[in-house]
């Protein structure tokens, strides 16, 4: 770690730069802290790297599978823009040195420590190949220690790197004999890595030119330490063999060495080596605080995000702070973890017969109206819990601004089976096809691995890669019903209603309303989660848009409007904000000066539009075509024209993973016909290798990787990826 000089730049991705950490094949590495406090490991990713179609197609797919990651272990991605003009990606700040620099440093670890890490990066390995991917970039210097055991860096990053043939030249010598740049690889792979890493611990020397042989004997000889018996399980050695069909899986090795380590384990480096951590982390905290948030000696004002950003920091599922945050309490419950999740899900557009439909009345549960109040767990961006004051108790929460907040490596995941309440769970089949008459909206979680199937009455969440339903949540009839925002950790849930906006904690079951007592038609939460936005009905002054609060659960600003807003889009940088105003165009705020508002669009007030990932344009379904519109001016920059035919075009989408427009369409019998699909850059038309769906309504996943709707013929709900290939169903 060494200061920044004044080559280096001072922020990327939104995080403001404090100290050089290191370099890699993809580029220098820095210690940087988001205006909130949220630490990170911040990459400048070199411009040619970033430019490579196969790196960035790659690094896409990755960060979605990664998603699904959730281990102590496994360090997350936070974000990532290989679109900026910096590019950059960010990973959980972890205050410890690689396992490369505490070796080289302190000397060849005992067999104590490295049984420790073989459990730990057993552990990793095991949640990383269960989430389908691989690492393959396994070396000393992506493994980092601290005092709970290693942690598995780049886990995704170094995948797409390899595909791309990305490389370092010391990498190499870790690689198993099978693997090839670029090649297929598989989990074995990485195996053989872990089996090297640990005879370079035992040694302190590379493996240059040894062959598995002689790692195999330096995992036998390592030194047993004091009171500890010698040697390593054969099962580690094994890891070492040759052939990839004799090596164990992660989950046999973990198990060969005794299970996972505990929460708490004692300590287990060597007296150099523990020192040399602790000195490590000194250093990081001293660091990081100059770049704490908040008035102060040192630090400077900040400025917000480089205004050459093209994107703000896509926080993925299974990031969370790393450390118990300082000062965060909540009444009797005591201290309480944080969470960091991705912005908040994309939200689907209308239906087809959404004016005139009148759905048969379902009235919601009466909830007790007792005093209590509902832990909203919206920290994401915040790295802490944040809480909503609702139905009259006050809640506390002490959140010191000078806190720097690394990212948790094991809080508990809330948009799998296991962060949703057992109350929530549905206790009879939820519906599964839908007529086309019958309104709803669809909405993906951050994570992409949950949608949400809004309709009047209630809002059933489905895994809709294994076709199960997780939870039904009764709502207020508001007809036509609205798409729902999930908090940028997955973890609470909000929707429209008719007094208020309704607030679901997944993980208590909890239900509570903000936004005032008049009807709210339209909600969304920030990429960062610090604000929710609420589109309301019935304010005295026509400021018809309120951003709350979640800290405080207050006001924040209300904006004005000129006619009820039926969808709210922010951009994933977080600065625009698109509203839908009946019959009245698009409102447009950008963020940095809110009270400017500009209206742009043709006056229909259709639902169908999107935002671009950095703000700078909005498609708009406009007659025959889709337009790119300039927020601020409103001119036309861009055409997309789908082929001739009786199809009117009904809903837009953009995919990020593949810089594609998608429009949906509909024939005169009011029937989907098939998707269409555009270069965002060029205009042109672009033809995935499957056959185009046809789906009505439609919405695309937070990273782009997924398209689902409504399947003409069958009308059930069906996901597909971008090559348009169908990889869900939802069914009872």
């Amino acid at each position: 770690m060494r200061p920044l000089t004044p080559d280096d730049p001072t922020h990327l991705g939104g995080y403001r730069l404090t100290a050089h950490l290191g370099s890699g094949a993809l580029g220098p590495v820095y210690a940087g802290v988001r205006a909130d406090g949220v630490a990170a490991a911040v990459r400048a990713v070199r411009a040619e790297d970033a430019a490579d179609p196969a790196f960035h197609s790659l690094l896409d797919r990755e960060a979605e599978l990664i998603a699904r990651i959730r281990n102590r272990f496994v360090v997350p991605l936070l974000g990532h823009d290989l679109t900026a003009a910096l590019p950059w990606t960010a990973t959980a700040y972890v205050s410890g040195p690689s396992l490369l620099d505490l070796v080289r440093g302190t000397g060849p670890l005992p067999v104590t420590a490295l049984a420790h890490i073989a459990r730990g990066l057993a552990e990793a390995l095991e949640h990383v190949h269960a989430a389908g991917t691989i690492h393959l970039g396994l070396t000393p210097a992506h493994v980092l220690i601290d005092a709970a055991g290693p942690r598995l860096v780049d886990v995704g990053v170094r995948r797409a790197a390899d595909g791309a043939r990305i490389t370092s030249p010391g990498d190499s010598v870790y690689w198993s004999p099978e693997h090839l740049p670029g090649d297929r690889a598989a989990p074995a792979d990485d195996l053989y890595s872990l089996g090297a890493v640990l005879a370079f611990a035992a040694t302190g020397r590379a493996p240059t030119g040894t062959g598995p042989a002689a790692m195999v004997d330096a995992l036998r000889r390592a030194p047993a330490g004091t009171g500890t018996a010698s040697g390593l399980p054969d099962t580690l050695a094994a890891c070492l063999h040759v052939r990839p069909e004799r090596r164990p899986s992660a989950k046999d090795l973990l198990r060969a060495l005794g299970g996972p380590l505990p929460q708490d384990p004692r300590p287990w480096l060597p007296a150099r080596a523990r020192a040399l951590v602790t000195r490590f982390e000194e250093d990081s905290d001293a660091a990081l605080r100059t770049a704490r948030p908040g008035p102060g000696p040192g630090p400077v004002a900040d400025t917000g995000p480089d205004p050459v950003e093209a994107d703000s920091p896509a926080l993925r599922p299974g990031t969370r702070p790393e450390d118990r945050p300082r000062g965060l309490t909540r009444e009797g419950t005591g201290d309480r973890r944080g969470t960091v999740r991705p912005p908040a899900a994309g939200t689907a557009s209308r239906s087809r017969a959404e004016a005139g439909a009148r759905a048969r009345a379902r009235a919601e549960t009466p909830r007790s109206l007792r005093r209590r109040r509902i832990a909203v767990r919206i920290a994401a961006a915040a790295g802490a819990a944040v809480l909503f004051a609702t139905t009259g108790l006050a809640v506390t929460a002490t959140l010191t601004s000078d806190d720097v907040r690394p990212a948790d490596l094991q809080a508990p995941d809330c948009s799998s089976t296991g962060g949703i309440n057992a109350a929530l769970v549905p206790t009879e089949e939820p519906r599964t096809r839908f007529s086309p008459e019958v309104p709803f909206r669809l909405s993906f979680s951050p994570d992409g691995s949950v949608l949400a199937v809004s309709q009047v009455g209630g809002v059933d969440l489905w895994d809709w890669d294994r076709s199960s339903p997780l939870a039904a949540i009764p709502t207020a009839d508001v007809v036509p019903p609205g798409p729902v925002t999930f908090s940028p950790n997955g973890c609470v849930l909000v929707h429209g209603g008719p007094d208020g906006a309704a607030v679901t904690d997944l993980p208590s079951g909890e239900a509570g309303r903000v936004g005032g007592d008049g009807t709210v038609h339209s909600v969304a939460f920030s990429p960062d989660g610090t604000t929710l936005a609420v589109g309301v009905e019935g304010d005295p002054d026509q400021r018809l848009l309120h951003l709350l609060d979640p800290v405080t659960g207050e006001t924040l600003s209300a904006l004005a409007g000129s006619a009820r807003l039926g969808a709210l889009r922010y951009s994933a940088d977080g600065g625009t904000l698109v509203g839908s105003e009946d019959n009245a165009g698009f409102a447009v705020w950008r963020l940095d000066r809110p009270e400017d508002v500009s209206l742009i669009g043709d006056g229909t007030g259709s639902e169908a539009f999107a935002v671009l990932p950095d703000g700078s344009g909005i498609l708009l379904v406009q007659s025959d075509r889709v337009v790119l519109v300039d927020p601020e001016t409103g001119d036309v920059e861009r055409e997309f024209v789908p082929p001739s035919g009786d199809g009117v075009l009904v809903d837009v989408a953009y995919s990020r993973a593949t810089g594609r427009v998608l429009a949906a369409r509909l024939d005169a019998a009011m029937g989907a016909e098939s998707v269409v699909a555009w270069d965002l850059r060029t205009a042109e038309r672009v033809r995935p290798t499957g056959d185009a769906p046809a789906v009505f309504p439609m919405v695309v996943s937070p990273s782009g990787n997924h398209l689902a709707g409504l399947r003409e013929g069958s009308h059930d709900i069906a996901v597909y990826d971008m090559d348009f290939s169908l990889v869900g169903v939802l069914s009872q």
